[in-house]
């Protein structure tokens, strides 16, 4: 998706501008399953991953893509220790919320 696109290629400002649209579905997964999350996640983009997760509600932390790695799972797995942080203590924070 255009999202993800932007997600993953650190383009903080636009991602800003193309979150205020409405109808945005930040939880879009491609064809593959992955979300914006995953794409910004694997790519290392901090910025991309902490502005999606205070500005979209309902943003699935814990998506799954088809073969079943979540963002989290997708940074880890690509060494991108700043993002594994950021999205464990958000959805850690986000399961104490519902609770």
């Amino acid at each position: 998706t255009v999202l993800s696109y932007i997600a993953s290629n650190g383009s903080i400002d636009l991602l800003e501008q193309i979150l205020q649209l409405p109808g945005l579905d930040p939880n879009k997964p491609d064809n593959e399953g992955n979300t914006p999350l995953h794409f910004a996640a694997q790519a290392g983009q901090i910025e991309c991953l902490n502005c999606m997760l205070s500005r979209c509600r309902g943003i699935e932390i814990d998506a799954r893509n088809n073969l079943g790695f979540t963002p989290l799972m997708k940074a880890a797995l690509q060494g991108r220790n700043k993002c594994a942080k950021l999205l464990l203590f958000a959805g850690h924070l986000q399961r104490m919320l519902k609770n």
